[in-house]
């Protein structure tokens, strides 16, 4: 049983449990019985490996899912990027047709139209005139 136990690595005892203790157990099993040894049944009540070992494998547990998670923050800050960029475009793209379909003058007041709709819509309370020299909104706060 120890030299069965003893080709595994000791994170591979510790973490994968009972399954590769039972493979282990069915292998010394198989060799004893090659020996005409019958063995019915082997009970292990617990596993205690050295201290130093213990502390080890934790140490290498806890440093394998640090790397998952630092591997997973790249991922979706990747990922993030990648939408930021397809954002960009759709905003490009928006202004480019905009710019081809009007004048240069009426780019402002197409801005300044969609910021009174912005501003018409919140909750804040607001005074709008429009129509100043431009076209534009000049704008007052009321609760100043």
């Amino acid at each position: 049983m120890r030299e069965i136990i003893g080709t595994l690595d000791s994170d591979q005892i510790y973490t994968t449990g009972k399954t590769v203790i039972a493979e282990a157990i069915d292998q010394a099993i198989e060799q004893l019985y090659q020996r005409y040894i019958q063995v019915d049944d082997v009970l292990i009540r617990k596993i205690i490996l050295p201290d130093i070992v213990a502390k080890a494998i934790q140490f290498k547990i806890e440093q394998k899912h640090l790397v998952e998670a630092h591997t997973f923050i790249v991922q979706k800050e990747e990922k993030e990027a990648q939408r930021k960029k397809v954002e960009a475009l759709g905003i490009k793209t928006k202004n480019m047709i905009i710019m081809e379909s009007l004048k240069e003058k009426q780019i402002l007041q197409w801005e300044g139209i969609q910021a009174t709709l912005q501003l018409a819509e919140s909750e804040n309370a607001k005074i709008l005139i429009i129509g100043d020299k431009d076209g534009l909104p000049v704008i007052f706060n009321s609760s100043q």
